[in-house]
C-alpha cells in the first residue's frame, strides 16, 4: 500500500510539485505519465524517501522498498554477479552459498544466466536494464519503484522489459509505482494511471505540477479531459504545452 497526501516540493524558490495525492492498493501497479522535466523522478524519489517533501505526507505499507533508477545505477567496476551480491551483503543475512543461489535464480529470471562475470559496459542497453531490475528486486522488496524503466530502448526490447516487470510483480506480489513518458508501456503495465500536469496558477515560486488521476487504463483511454487527450495523442499544441511554456519546468 502507498498513500501520498498533499505532497509539494520546491527547489530554490521554484515550485516543482504541488499538492500531489495518490493511492496504490497492495499488489497493484500505478503509472505516472508526464512530459520530460515535469517532476516525475522527483515524485518517485519522494515516495522512496530519498527526498523530503516540503508539504504533505507519504505513507508506505512497508519499509521494504526497491528502486530501479533511470540510469540503472549499476557499479561499472563490478561484474553482474557482484552488482547483485552488493545489496544482499548490505540488506540481508544470507550466507555466501545462499547469496549465490539467489543471484543465480534472479539472473535466470531476467534472462542473464551466463553473464555473471560480465561488466555493465559489456552488456547491451536492454541487458543493463534487466540487470538493474534484478538488483532492485533481489532483496525481495514489498514495494518497487521504477524510474523510466524502458527509456532509451527499442520498441521490442521495451515491451520485453515491461513483460518482465509484470511477471516479476506477479511472482513477488509486490506493489509498484512507475514513472514514464511511454504511453504504450503505461497501458501495458498499469492498474491505474495518472498524469503530471502544470498547474494553472502562478506565483513567485513558479506554478509547479499536480497530478491528474485518470483511473484505470480503460478509463484513461476513454477520457475526454483535454490535457489527458493531448498527452495520449502526442499533440504539439494544447493546454499542456501552453502551461509548460509559462511555468518552464525542467526538473526530471
Amino acid at each position: 500500500m502507498i498513500r501520498v497526501r498533499g505532497v509539494s516540493k520546491v527547489f530554490e524558490g521554484r515550485a516543482v510539485l504541488r499538492e500531489i495525492t495518490l493511492g496504490v492498493p497492495p499488489g497493484s501497479t500505478y503509472v505516472v505519465l508526464g512530459q520530460s522535466g515535469i517532476g516525475k523522478s522527483v515524485l518517485l524519489k519522494i515516495i522512496a524517501g530519498l527526498l523530503r517533501p516540503d508539504e504533505g505526507t507519504v505513507e508506505l505499507g512497508s519499509r521494504d522498498v526497491g528502486m530501479l533508477f533511470q540510469k540503472n545505477a549499476l557499479f561499472d567496476s563490478m561484474t553482474a554477479f557482484e552488482n547483485l551480491e552488493f545489496p544482499l551483503r548490505e540488506r540481508s543475512t544470507l550466507c555466501a552459498a545462499d547469496r549465490r543461489a539467489r543471484i543465480a535464480q534472479y539472473l535466470e529470471w531476467v534472462e542473464l544466466a551466463g553473464a555473471e562475470e560480465r561488466f555493465p559496459d559489456e552488456l547491451s542497453g536492454g541487458m543493463q536494464k534487466r540487470l538493474g531490475i534484478a538488483r532492485a528486486l533481489i532483496v525481495q522488496p514489498e514495494i518497487i519503484l521504477y524510474d523510466e524503466p524502458t527509456a532509451g530502448l527499442d520498441p521490442i526490447t521495451s515491451r520485453l522489459i515491461a513483460d518482465l516487470i509484470l511477471r516479476l510483480r506477479r511472482e513477488m506480489r509486490s506493489t509498484v509505482v512507475a514513472v514514464t513518458s511511454d504511453v504504450k508501456r503505461a497501458f501495458q503495465l498499469a492498474d491505474g494511471i495518472g498524469l503530471l500536469v502544470p498547474t494553472a496558477g502562478s506565483g513567485a515560486g513558479g506554478a509547479g505540477a499536480t497530478l491528474l488521476n485518470g483511473g484505470t487504463p480503460e478509463e484513461v483511454a476513454a477520457s475526454r479531459e483535454p490535457r489527458m487527450r493531448q498527452f495520449l495523442e502526442g499533440a504539439t499544441t494544447g493546454p499542456l504545452t501552453a502551461a509548460a511554456e509559462k511555468s518552464e519546468l525542467n526538473v526530471d
